[in-house]
């Protein structure tokens, strides 16, 4: 392949997926409502002075995230990924920005003289935005967060402003390996400082309910106290199961057979014969 080729072949790639069709319930989120549930993530709760607990956005909405990681495969799978120079991904970026810029900012500017979503959800929307800004910067997009901004309050916008551009980074940096080939710019792991909250294994999906685990099956081990080997106080309670040598009364050690006995009479019917 040449060049031109090439970046022909990666526009044609990025026209068949960053499509309205495949934007649908995403943009309709927008709306508000039931539809605004699709926005529904995990944030990450913060603390600060004098104003109290925050939450902010973590990670990218799963339609957006879908469609440039559908990119990536295809790129791959036409075996070009590695072919890429970075002039042919700075044009990428600029189409890839375009495209999303369009459709994104199309949606905004028809809600907006009815923009009904909460707090949370514009958020969301202003912080997908912003990292795609920040993978594929131009002015088109920037205006676009810029339009969002304004559904949001004026105070909110200043105070959250600071975590919305350091999350905007940490998500960059642990998905630009894996958006690598789209992606013209990195940064440096080493410009980002991880919040205490980031050391644990977050959980992006909101669960109503967490159901409780099944208890493992206990296994005998060698540093296991005596109690529990010997089966704890049920086992010790059954007349049939318990070792003889814990039963003060027992003279004799109940046999299989001797059970056997016992149970068929009884249960069998044998002692009405």
């Amino acid at each position: 392949m040449q060049i031109m080729s090439r970046r022909d072949f990666c526009k044609d790639v990025v026209d068949e997926h960053v499509t309205h069709s495949n934007l649908t319930e995403y943009l309709e989120s927008f709306e508000g409502g039931m539809y605004a549930l699709r926005l529904v993530m995990e944030f990450q709760t913060v603390e600060l002075p004098d104003v109290g607990e925050v939450t902010i956005p973590i990670a990218l909405s799963p339609s957006l995230q879908a469609i440039l990681f559908d990119i990536s495969c295809r790129l791959a799978e036409a075996s070009i990924s590695h072919l890429l120079t970075k002039k042919i991904r700075k044009l990428l970026d600029d189409h890839i920005s375009l495209r999303l810029s369009e459709l994104i900012g199309a949606r905004v500017e028809e809600l907006k003289e009815s923009w009904h979503l909460p707090t949370r959800s514009t958020l969301q929307i202003l912080f997908d935005c912003q990292l795609l800004n920040a993978m594929f910067p131009s002015e088109k997009m920037r205006s676009v967060c810029s339009a969002i901004e304004s559904h949001l309050d004026p105070f909110d916008v200043s105070l959250l402003s600071s975590l919305l551009a350091a999350n905007v980074k940490l998500v960059y940096t642990r998905t630009q390996v894996l958006f690598s080939s789209i992606v013209a710019d990195t940064f440096s792991s080493k410009e980002v400082q991880l919040p205490p909250s980031f050391s644990k294994i977050q959980d992006l999906s909101v669960h109503i309910e967490q159901p409780s685990r099944i208890p493992t099956v206990p296994r005998l081990d060698r540093t296991m106290n005596g109690d529990k080997k010997n089966g704890g106080p049920r086992l010790k309670n059954n007349k049939y199961l318990a070792n003889p040598s814990q039963q003060g009364s027992s003279k004799s050690t109940p046999s299989l057979s001797a059970f056997y006995d016992r149970i068929s009479s009884s249960w069998f019917g044998g002692a009405n014969n």
